[in-house]
């Protein structure tokens, strides 16, 4: 449609000296506003195309309240292995009528919460940072209409990006963070300890921000709260149309973003989708160390340990930690810790897991081997036998049973009567 204002948002590896490359097909304006950058955990790839339904690429045109399932994983330059997220653009075109789409990893299910939003010829194109789920796929849903749907990957993420099930923040259309926004109007939301987002350790999260029914043209913008305003803009839309569009932004003071309203009136929806640990270098610590009991005895059957860890981490908050019991000879009996502390914060809180010591294991002093803890970011710690000895934390456990590592002797051999 000419002249119209459309924004989107690109999450992009960078070229040769820093520089990205803009293509346009027509002669047009382009405005481009910076609102981060990844050091590590985004992986760029040469955007691929997964979707075309317009060619019967990943199917034909989906129907109203079609759901379909797409693999991502190990297309394009996407790896093999198991991944976290994908950066995807998607792109609804010649929908019948009006609707909406939502994309979320396979498996789940389906969230209150829309990716995109349009109209009946519209062709309208939005960012989306979705998890990915069983086998590798993603789930699209079309509420409504026939439509032609389209997929390009820009690039994956494994550790440093938590996707979670979109989850609606907000709705002023329901009275869900307020009432319609005004002209000039900012208001803050609160974004971390809602839904699956943690309170703590949260750099930054991924929206999906909808405009719908303002009353004049006008433009939003997202920051993190208790900044100054940028001179920005996420979402530019024109009377009674509706917008959307991602939004990767920094939390703010108090765990909040605020959300700017350039004139008119208008309804906000806003849908969180994942969230960025705060970036850091520091591992997490150890800071206490014990398991229950210390003795036992596997005669009669397999035994439990019950080992508790507290961890402290300055910024992104434990992500996972495992220990390891080692025999005498080397065998081993580990278990991961939990996924989320029993007490307290990722930043500091206690993580407690149970080890089991197999039946007629062998017998004398088992040792704990390792003690391995990763942050959010991926800063990865193991402390051995010895670091954990000097730090004054119990490392061995006496196995009593019947169990042992070494083969019977015969010493001697006779039976009676040896005629009959």
């Amino acid at each position: 449609m000419s002249r119209e204002t459309v924004p989107n948002s690109v999450t992009i590896g960078l070229g040769a000296d820093g520089a990205v490359k803009i293509f346009a097909q027509q002669t047009t304006h382009v405005i481009v506003d910076v609102v981060g950058w990844f050091f590590a955990g985004f992986n760029p790839v040469t955007p691929a195309r997964l979707m075309d339904t317009r060619d019967g690429l990943g199917g034909l045109m989906l129907g109203p309240g079609e759901q379909r399932d797409l693999v991502v994983q190990g297309r394009g330059d996407l790896p093999d292995f198991v991944i976290g997220a994908v950066a995807l653009n998607v792109t609804v075109t010649e929908p019948t009528s009006s609707g909406f789409v939502t994309v979320w990893p396979a498996g789940r299910d389906r969230p209150l919460a829309s990716s995109l939003n349009f109209v009946p010829g519209q062709t309208v194109p939005n960012s989306v940072i979705v998890g990915v789920g069983s086998d590798g796929r993603i789930s699209l849903f079309n509420n409504s209409g026939d439509t032609q749907l389209v997929v390009d990957v820009a690039g994956w993420f494994a550790l440093g990006f938590d996707a979670v099930t979109p989850t609606r923040l907000m709705d002023t259309r329901e009275g869900l963070g307020g009432v319609v926004l005004g002209p000039g109007e900012t208001r803050n939301l609160r974004v971390t300890g809602t839904g699956e987002i943690p309170t703590d350790g949260v750099g930054a999260v991924s929206l999906n921000v909808t405009v719908t029914e303002p009353t004049s043209s006008g433009f939003l913008t997202v920051w993190p709260a208790g900044r100054d305003r940028p001179l920005a803009s996420n979402l530019n839309f024109v009377p009674g149309q509706t917008v959307p569009n991602a939004v990767i932004v920094g939390v703010g003071a108090n765990g909040e973003v605020s959300i700017f309203n350039s004139s008119g009136a208008t309804q906000v929806v806003a849908d969180i989708t994942g969230w960025f640990a705060v970036s850091d270098s520091t591992s997490p610590q150890l800071v206490d160390f014990d398991f229950t009991p210390k003795a036992i005895n596997t005669s009669g059957g397999a035994q439990t340990i019950t080992v508790t860890a507290r961890f402290t981490d300055d910024l992104a908050g434990v992500r996972a930690g495992s220990v390891f019991f080692h025999s005498p000879s080397g065998q081993m009996a580990s278990s991961p810790m939990a996924s989320g502390p029993t007490s307290g914060t990722i930043l500091d809180g206690i993580y407690t897991v149970t080890v089991t010591i197999p039946a007629l294991a062998e017998s004398g002093t088992w040792t704990v081997a390792s003690v391995n803890v990763v942050d959010n970011v991926g800063n990865f710690r193991t402390l051995s036998t010895s670091q954990l000895n000097t730090a004054g934390f119990p490392t061995t456990l006496t196995q009593t049973g019947a169990g042992d590592s070494t083969s019977p002797q015969l010493v001697d051999f006779d039976f009676t009567p040896k005629a009959i």
